[in-house]
C-alpha cells in the first residue's frame, strides 16, 4: 500500500493572486499562435480562474478544436513550445 502520508501528496493552496487572469491570457495568446488554424477557442478554467478563492498555484487552460486530427497534425510544434499538454480520455 502506498504511504499517504507524504508530503509529496500535500496539495499547496495559495492565496489568490490577481495576475494569474493575465497569466493565463498571455499563455492563451501563445497556444493560439501554436495551435493556429484548429483552434476556435482557450478557457481559463479551475481554481486560478475563480477571483477570491486560495489554489494550486496552477494555470489550467482547456483548448477547444474543430478536429482532434488537426491538433495532432500540430502535435510537434505544441511540444516544442514547451506546453504541458494533456488530452482527456475518450469515453
Amino acid at each position: 500500500m502506498p504511504d499517504v502520508s507524504s508530503d509529496r501528496l500535500k496539495v499547496r493552496l495559495v492565496p489568490h493572486d490577481p495576475t494569474w487572469v493575465q497569466q493565463a491570457a498571455a499563455e492563451c495568446a501563445h497556444l493560439a499562435h501554436v495551435i493556429g488554424a484548429p483552434l476556435i477557442t482557450i478557457d481559463h478554467i479551475g481554481s486560478t480562474a475563480i477571483p477570491g478563492i486560495a489554489a494550486k498555484p496552477i494555470i489550467d487552460l482547456q483548448p477547444q478544436v474543430r478536429s482532434l486530427a488537426e491538433l495532432d497534425m500540430r502535435q510537434a510544434a505544441v511540444e516544442a513550445g514547451d506546453e504541458a499538454v494533456r488530452v482527456p480520455d475518450q469515453a
